[in-house]
Order: structure tokens, then C-alpha cells, then sequence
């Protein structure tokens, strides 16, 4: 009988240990839950700074109290266990395309953002760079080989 209580209590303690590290980051003394990863929190808004914004389409983005969790910005979605951002989606909808409300500019080289796939930045169509085909403006060609 004290095998089983001592496995018993092995799994309680494992399950405890685990719990703990998924524990979401508590921000400040204002108790505010934090779950995105800083660097890529960072990440997007450093590429938000690259971008033109006219019609507040990213206005959920920030780094003020209210903001900072980028799990919960517009078009992006995070993992629960890990808090990595796992989706980002600027498509523009059908509201903002009807009315030409675009985000605009180049996407940043040598980011993460290169690994979405290019659908990501649908209906923005004044957005260029990788992983999108269209080139920007002052931007010369690769030559082909």
C-alpha cells in the first residue's frame, strides 16, 4: 500500500512540476497574464514599425499595459501550452478591401516573418517583399538564372 501512495504522490509531484512551467508570466504588480514570447512580442513590432498603418488596422499592437500580449493582437494566434506565436493572419477583410484599407510597405528581411506562408498577407496589396512575389518600389531585380 505505501508503493502505491509513494507512486501516487511521484505523479501528483510530476504533474505539479509541469503545471508550473506552463504557468503563464505574470506582468507588473497589476497582475497582468502575459503569455506571448518577448522576443517574437518584439519581433512584431518591429516589423509593425516597417509597415504603413493609415487606418489603425495593427492598432491592437503595442507595448502599453493594455497591449502587450501579443496573443491577443489582431492576426495573431499563440499556442496555449507554449505561448509561441503559431499564426499570423493580416489578411484584410472583405470590409477593409471594399474600402482600400491596406497595410502597406516592405516586409523586413531576416526575420521570422519569412516563414509565413504568403497567403498570411492576403488582400494587402501594397505590401511587398519575401515571402510575398511582388517587388518593392526602389528595389532592383535579381537577376534571373
Amino acid at each position: 500500500m505505501s508503493s502505491k501512495l509513494f507512486l501516487l504522490l511521484q505523479h501528483i509531484a510530476f504533474l505539479s512540476m509541469i503545471l508550473f512551467q506552463l504557468e503563464p508570466r505574470v506582468a507588473d504588480s497589476n497582475k497582468i497574464i502575459i503569455r506571448c514570447v518577448d522576443e517574437e512580442r518584439e519581433a512584431l513590432l518591429t516589423f509593425r514599425q516597417s509597415l504603413v498603418d493609415e487606418y489603425g488596422i495593427l492598432s491592437s499592437w503595442g507595448r502599453e499595459d493594455g497591449k502587450r500580449d501579443c496573443c491577443k493582437w489582431r492576426g495573431v494566434r499563440c499556442s496555449n501550452a507554449t505561448g509561441h506565436v503559431k499564426v499570423l493572419n493580416l489578411r484584410t477583410s472583405d470590409y477593409e478591401f471594399a474600402r482600400r484599407k491596406f497595410l502597406k510597405g516592405k516586409i523586413p528581411l531576416g526575420t521570422q516573418l519569412q516563414s509565413f506562408n504568403a497567403s498570411v498577407y492576403a488582400g494587402n496589396l501594397e505590401l511587398c517583399g519575401l515571402p510575398l512575389p511582388n517587388q518593392c518600389p526602389n528595389e532592383e531585380s535579381t537577376p534571373s538564372e
